[in-house]
């Protein structure tokens, strides 16, 4: 019961009280049926008794043999309700010229059963002088109950048509009252799949609207809250990338001109250096360039060179031949539509994280021979939001996903953003793994 709709349950319970109320008034209707058959079943053996024996007293005065059996055959009427027996030892049972009607549609046995009681037949000796029998008179309930079970069933049906003709509109009713309950079950999926501006609004239901605006008013509280919390996570996340675009620039600009120095300076020295020197003085060089190559790997992990000052489409392809020059076995397939939207620099270096993170995971965890990349605009939203993908044809991802930082750190750019990151199978269903991020160009 508990599992039905509200609607249903409270069908269920006004349906079973009104079989409750049938069947109580169906007990009633018996009970006092029964006593009424009874009763009149009694009054008509009671009054075909008293009217054998007034024949028989008027017969007996010139009784002389079985023509009086014969005779009362036409002298005692057939009352209703009543089987009179005639029985003469020679003639036998001596059927009547009037028998008692019989009911036009035959009574059920369990409803006959139920109101007529069990009627012992009356029996009258007769004496004609030499001949000698009785007369029995037998209750026949069947016509009473014929009539009973009539009103019976005409009362039952016109009840059971009403009752289902009110289950009917307390359907209807019930529906229209609780309509209102599946606009605020909608909002509430809305508000469950992140559409924190879906409003229940006007109910039109005095009952039902403090529950609306509850709703809305917590949905108002969600999103102001959210909107809060985004924008201190944009605030964060180009704080971040401010700071990593002045290490790189500290690192370009102070660190590179000091090993440049050093570097000449060396080489001055060398030119000056004799013996061992020598070999000191290539030493320090290396060492320099050692620190150099170390920095040009700082400097682009830090701040690749591209982001902020290459369109992003450009971005991306510079990103992808980076990959194709460092991995010889994999075949990558770029999908960069023309014409993307402009973007920030915040939102162009999250793609680019995101499709650094993606193929390299795939090629550190999937071992795939082919990986595509594809960025264009949201179908729906061509002019403010974009999505890229990256597609391999790896091992797959298993059914318990353990997300790295990579992916958390991932995440947490998307989010800030205001956008959306997914990390699941094809869509073909095939082996491999796709990573796709939704992003609003304008956010930042």
């Amino acid at each position: 019961m508990q599992r039905l709709a509200l609607r249903w349950r409270v069908i269920a319970w006004i349906a079973s009280a009104h079989l409750f109320v049938i069947a109580a008034a169906g007990a009633v209707i018996v009970f006092n049926a029964r006593h009424a058959v009874e009763l009149e079943i009694q009054a008509a053996q009671d009054s075909a008794v008293a009217m054998a024996r007034s024949t028989l007293s008027v017969l007996a005065a010139d009784a002389h043999g079985e023509a009086e059996f014969l005779a009362l055959r036409e002298r005692i009427a057939q009352p209703r309700h009543v089987r009179i027996l005639v029985n003469h030892p020679d003639l036998g049972e001596l059927n009547f010229a009037n028998p008692g009607e019989e009911a036009d549609e035959p009574v059920p046995e369990w409803f006959e059963y139920l109101i007529t009681p069990d009627f012992q037949p009356k029996r009258l000796e007769v004496d004609f002088g030499a001949a000698r029998g009785f007369i029995e008179i037998h209750a026949m309930p069947e016509d009473e109950a014929a009539e009973v079970w009539e009103d019976v069933r005409g009362l039952f049906s016109v009840w059971l048509i009403a009752t289902g003709a009110l289950l009917a509109a307390l359907v209807f009713v019930i529906g229209k009252g609780l309509a209102p309950l599946s606009r605020v079950h909608e909002v509430l999926r809305a508000l469950e799949a992140g559409e924190l501006s879906a409003r229940v609004g006007d109910l039109s239901s005095s009952d039902l609207q403090p529950l609306g605006t509850r709703i809305d008013a917590l949905a108002q509280s969600l999103e102001n809250a959210t909107l809060e919390r985004r924008e201190l996570a944009q605030r964060l996340l180009e704080q971040r990338d401010n700071e990593r675009k002045e290490i790189a620039r500290e690192l370009h600009d102070e660190l590179g001109p000091c090993l440049f120095a050093i570097t000449v300076e060396t080489e001055a020295l060398r030119g000056e250096a004799s013996g061992d020197q020598i070999e000191r003085t290539d030493r320090i060089i290396q060492a320099v360039d050692a620190i150099r190559a170390v920095n040009r790997r700082v400097l682009h992990a830090v701040r690749p060179v591209t982001v902020g000052t290459l369109p992003l489409s450009d971005v991306i392809t510079d990103l992808i031949a980076q990959f194709k020059e460092q991995t010889s076995n994999v075949t990558f397939h770029a999908d960069v539509a023309q014409g993307l939207p402009a973007t920030s620099e915040t939102v162009d270096l999250t793609v680019y994280r995101i499709l650094q993170e993606g193929v390299t995971n795939a090629l550190r965890h999937g071992a795939p021979s082919h990986i595509e990349i594809t960025a264009r605009p949201v179908p729906n939203e061509p002019a403010t939001a974009i999505e890229v993908c990256v597609s391999d044809d790896g091992r797959g991802i298993g059914l318990k996903l353990e997300e790295g930082r990579g992916v958390l750190g991932m995440r947490e750019r998307v989010a800030a953003l205001g956008g959306r990151l997914d990390l699941a199978a094809r869509r073909d269903h095939s082996t491999g793994t796709r990573l796709c991020a939704r992003l609003p160009v304008a956010a930042a």
